[in-house]
């Protein structure tokens, strides 16, 4: 996969609707304690949906480090990134990512984690139906199929 990564100010954070993905959000973290990075992520949207062309998408994503002990600390991306690769893209983008970032991330920084605002490939109806689904809503009427 063809993914860059630069690390740039988190006041650079492109406006976004994902609060935790903002420089408002680095800066509620640093007033906590925690330290925060930014980077500009640049991939071509062939590599994100699988038809051929040559434009390039730009997104941005914040991580947090957050202490574990003394000396190490965990990367952790709140709501993002907000790119979303089809499904069968969705592993190797986030590999490339977190390979390029790891090289950007300080030492002391032993893992990433992500809380991704795409919908999860397990939450398919089918596969885990909720009980609203199986039992409808009040006043819904249910038909079968």
């Amino acid at each position: 996969m063809n993914l860059t990564v630069q690390e740039k100010d988190p006041a650079g954070l492109y406006d976004t609707p994902l609060l935790h993905q903002s420089y408002f959000w680095s800066q509620v973290k640093e007033s906590q304690g925690y330290h925060t990075k930014a980077f500009d992520i640049k991939t071509p949207l062939s590599e994100l949906n699988g038809k051929p062309g040559s434009s390039y998408i730009l997104d941005d994503i914040l991580v947090q480090l957050i202490p574990v002990s003394r000396y190490q600390s965990i990367g952790y991306v709140p709501y993002g990134p907000v790119l979303n690769p089809d499904e069968e893209r969705m592993g190797p983008f986030l590999e490339e990512l977190s390979m390029n970032l790891k090289e950007k991330l300080p030492s002391h920084c032993l893992l990433l984690r992500y809380d991704l605002p795409w919908q999860s490939i397990w939450d398919e109806m089918m596969m885990y139906p909720s009980p609203c689904r199986i039992f409808g809503s009040i006043g819904e009427q249910i038909t079968s199929n």
